[in-house]
């Protein structure tokens, strides 16, 4: 069996999964990670989300990063439903999910 590695210089690492565990992942119609407007593209999880995301494309699947570009969300100093303005990271997630008709 074969695994999907990454490694970067992170506090965590490297990551080893299944191939097959992560085939299941990429057949999502998106995936987004979001950051917010406090975070730039040298912090080291947002590296590693970008290259979370270069993978997951890289099976055929449809994954973006979101850094602080998110209408109407500013001052988010952390990740997603970690921060005080969860409410709104939560109507983005929704916009996803409506949009990729997975929101039931």
């Amino acid at each position: 069996m074969s695994n999907v590695t990454a490694v970067l210089n992170a506090p965590f690492g490297p990551f080893a999964i299944p191939e097959e565990t992560y085939k299941k992942l990429v057949q999502l119609p998106k995936i987004q990670f979001i950051w917010g407007d406090k975070r730039d593209q040298s912090y080291s999880d947002v590296k590693l989300s970008k290259y979370a995301a270069e993978l997951i494309n890289g099976y055929g699947s449809n994954a973006v990063l979101k850094l602080g570009e998110v209408p109407g969300m500013s001052g988010t100093t952390h990740s997603a439903f970690a921060d005080v303005n969860n409410e709104k990271v939560a109507d983005v997630l929704d916009d996803l999910l409506k949009e990729n008709g997975s929101d039931g």
